[in-house]
């Protein structure tokens, strides 16, 4: 585990996703369930709920994550 706490780690793991994606989209990741991480156990991640996110470009496509 990366971090002293399950937060830190899931902390670790998941800015450096926050940083990469800020740069094509202005949507943020968020964790799903709100639940309080445990070690061991995984947790969805998702850009904007799964719903498509329009591109910072000027173009009509839209990502999902």
């Amino acid at each position: 585990m990366v971090g002293r706490t399950a937060n830190e780690a899931l902390r670790h793991h998941v800015e450096p996703l926050r940083e990469v994606l800020q740069c094509i989209t202005r949507m943020r990741l968020t964790q799903q369930g709100k639940q309080k991480p445990i070690v061991g156990v995984p947790y969805p991640i998702a850009l904007n709920d799964m719903d498509p996110v329009p591109l910072r470009a000027e173009t009509p496509l839209r990502f999902t994550v």
